[in-house]
């Protein structure tokens, strides 16, 4: 992608995002009520992102939308936490959820949640940065979920079921 002028690096991820919405839409094709959906406001916030992310974040949308949900979170994508003399660029950070009546529930810690790739992760010297990163962040009172790229390539939306079961699991009463 460096050797491709602006323009093509854009049309170069926005193939990508498509690519991610495609197989998170194949992920969901049993369920007819969501084929209609094409998710096109996503394309920005999508375009720094990579594929599993891309993917784990058009889940969490989709799961949004499903009317029978008891709590909605807000998820914050590729923020940066500050830890000692550090700084962390974390995959997607929870700080509340929302009952059905719209109240604020705060969790008990926030939460980052990783997406994993083979090929970023595997190494044994990112592996190692992977487990100081993550512990630095328990250390700061964060708690962490992680999910590999098959899980979120493979089911995504157990990825956000995950993720919902912690935070009813976790919200100050």
């Amino acid at each position: 992608l460096h050797l491709l002028s602006r323009r093509q690096r854009q049309m170069c991820i926005r193939d990508r995002c498509n690519k991610a919405k495609e197989m998170v839409f194949d992920a969901i094709s049993s369920d007819k009520t969501y084929q209609f959906l094409y998710v096109d406001e996503l394309d920005e916030s999508l375009l720094d992102m990579s594929p599993i992310e891309q993917i784990f974040q058009i889940a969490y949308q989709i799961y949004n939308i499903k009317a029978y949900k008891d709590i909605e979170i807000e998820l914050l994508p590729q923020q940066y936490i500050k830890v000692n003399n550090n700084v962390y660029r974390v995959d997607f950070l929870l700080f509340y959820a929302y009952d059905k009546d719209g109240n604020e529930k705060k969790l008990k810690k926030p939460l980052v949640i990783e997406t994993d790739g083979k090929n970023w992760h595997s190494s044994k010297k990112q592996m190692n940065y992977d487990y100081k990163r993550e512990n630095d962040l328990k250390l700061a009172g964060y708690d962490v979920m992680r999910f590999t790229g098959s899980q979120v390539y493979n089911k995504p939306f157990d990825c956000i079921y995950a993720v919902m079961d912690y935070v009813r699991n976790n919200c100050e009463v």
